[in-house]
């Protein structure tokens, strides 16, 4: 499994990514909040017919929790909450009615939301850093991402298997890696490419089957904010995104089509990363490797010197 990592890691270094020829353009925005004080969204998840959305601010120190009713749209719920942290990501447990709510990007902490109320119940923490998490509905377990790799966890989000179902997954620093949605057999990755840290603004949707490939990949347009997450809902998918005139917005569409996205779909997943416009040659890793053979070549010819 050790070997299996540091391959993946090769792969991210030196392979030059794609980008599929799938554009997504979204004209249904069926929710617009204007954003209040310094308030961003982070993360939401659908509750049976409901928009459960959870925003945060100052600096993380502070949360606020909004529920819309998807059917007719209507606000029912928005209250101010203590920290949950960055709130990287959120994700509804239909079995046991409980919200989930991760406290940060990187953390173990998670925050249990009641499903009829939407009001707080517990915390507790888990086996690993999660950044992204989905409940898999369809055999009642959770899947967790942590940096660049994904795992199953039981329903009680316990580790029961070390080795994870996914890895190698885009490690880009100015890439901005989002929550993940399970949904009929698939995990629906949002990605943004951060204008600040070398990105052009584009958004991504990395599509994954539980084998750990990558089926598809969606691209969004910049104009529309910075990506946070997908819900679904209807058998229609909702995203939502910080836009860049002060809103939070909230898109419903159709589910893309997601058969023959790649031509090439069998071939290793991370050949399929995400596009990104800042480039690194390869060749500047091969510095160490020369230095040693340097270094090697050297103490040879003082040996033989000595001789």
């Amino acid at each position: 499994m050790k070997y299996l990592f540091c391959l993946s890691c090769l792969f991210i270094f030196f392979i030059n990514p794609t980008l599929a020829e799938s554009n997504l353009e979204l004209t249904n925005k069926i929710i617009s909040i204007k954003k209040i004080e310094d308030f961003n969204l982070q993360s939401f998840t659908t509750v049976n017919n409901n928009l459960f959305i959870v925003l945060i601010g100052h600096n993380d120190t502070e949360s606020l929790i909004k529920v819309y009713n998807l059917d007719d749209l209507k606000e029912i719920k928005s209250y101010r909450f203590h920290s949950l942290g960055h709130a990287n990501g959120t994700t509804y447990d239909s079995k046991e009615n409980k919200i989930y709510v991760l406290n940060s990007n990187g953390s173990t902490i998670i925050h249990i939301f009641n499903g009829s109320t939407f009001e707080y119940l517990d915390s507790f923490n888990i086996d690993l850093p999660a950044r992204s998490i989905a409940y898999n509905e369809d055999n009642n377990t959770f899947l967790i991402r942590t940096f660049i790799n994904g795992y199953q966890l039981t329903n009680d989000l316990k580790l029961t298997n070390k080795t994870p179902f996914i890895i190698g997954l885009n490690a880009n620093s100015y890439i901005a890696h989002q929550d993940w949605t399970y949904y009929q057999d698939y995990l629906y990755y949002c990605n943004w490419s951060w204008p600040s840290h070398g990105g052009d603004g584009t958004n991504y949707i990395s599509v994954y089957n539980l084998q750990g490939q990558l089926i598809a990949n969606l691209t969004l347009s910049a104009n529309l904010g910075e990506i946070e997450s997908v819900a679904f809902y209807n058998n229609q998918m909702i995203s939502g995104f910080n836009a860049p005139n002060n809103y939070i917005n909230f898109y419903l569409q159709d589910i893309p089509q997601l058969s023959n996205t790649y031509s090439n779909k069998q071939e290793n997943p991370l050949k399929q990363a995400p596009k990104v416009t800042k480039f690194t040659n390869p060749l500047i890793y091969l510095l160490p490797l020369i230095f040693i053979l340097i270094f090697i070549k050297l103490i040879f010819i003082k040996k033989k010197t000595v001789k």
